[in-house]
């Protein structure tokens, strides 16, 4: 849920509000919360290894799914670019950079 929850808060930060200053505090939140959730959730059930692999690729692929979105906003507005080529011309190095910090942090809480 928070990694779906995030990559709304991206979808409409960014591409709405055109906030750019806090994406990589936005995926930190993203990692750790999503960590979070997967802990409490799945605490008693499953395994440390296996929540931790599941920790990281939810807050991953929350981060991947606001880039999306960011992506299909700009196809709205008249863009035509694909999607790496939308995301590497906008955001650049940001992209990997998120996709990181939410993934080392989910990792981090979850371990």
């Amino acid at each position: 849920m928070a990694a779906v929850v995030g990559a709304v808060v991206i979808t409409v930060s960014v591409g709405l509000l055109r906030i750019t200053a806090g994406l990589l505090v936005i995926a930190a939140v993203v990692g750790w919360a999503t960590a979070v959730g997967v802990i409490s959730g799945a605490a008693a059930s499953v395994s440390r290894p296996t929540r931790v692999a599941s920790s990281v690729v939810l807050a991953i692929g929350g981060i991947a799914l606001g880039q999306v979105g960011l992506w299909l906003l700009g196809r709205e507005e008249g863009g035509v670019l694909g999607l790496i080529d939308y995301l590497n011309e906008v955001f650049g190095f940001l992209v990997p950079l998120e996709l990181a910090i939410a993934g080392v942090i989910a990792w981090w809480r979850a371990r």
